[in-house]
């Protein structure tokens, strides 16, 4: 695929770089290993990732079994990861427990990333500021 022939969308994220090894490490980790695009961003109603509202907080994409109480309907916006002081996210994606000792609601999964990857995802989530 030429350069031309790529979505414009696709083509400015493509085209991203950071001076910042741990926002571009984030970055992949957060869209390619924990997924959490996938909840996190809205869809079109085929399905389809909306590329300029990524992590701008969707409804969940999947349903909970019906005796799961604890199943979010919809996963917040992270994208700037309004109202989370950075340790405190960090500490989620190490621990799966808030600082409060408080998990997230199901389907969210209980991470175990090392401090290294967790910064790096968070330092990527707290770019975000101000995108669409």
């Amino acid at each position: 695929m030429t350069r031309l022939a790529m979505p414009a969308a696709l083509l400015a994220l493509a085209s991203i770089v950071h001076a910042d090894p741990d926002v571009d490490r984030g970055r992949y980790l957060a869209n390619s290993v924990a997924m959490c695009v996938q909840c996190h961003s809205p869809r079109t109603e085929d399905g389809v990732l909306l590329r300029d509202q990524l992590f701008q907080g969707a409804p969940v994409p999947v349903q909970g079994p019906p005796f799961d109480a604890n199943w979010a309907v919809r996963a917040p916006a992270i994208a700037g990861l309004p109202g989370w002081a950075e340790e405190d996210a960090i500490v989620l994606l190490m621990t799966g427990h808030r600082p409060t000792g408080e998990t997230p609601r199901n389907p969210m999964p209980p991470f175990r990333f090392d401090r290294p990857d967790a910064t790096a995802i968070v330092r990527y989530l707290k770019s975000l500021v101000g995108t669409p």
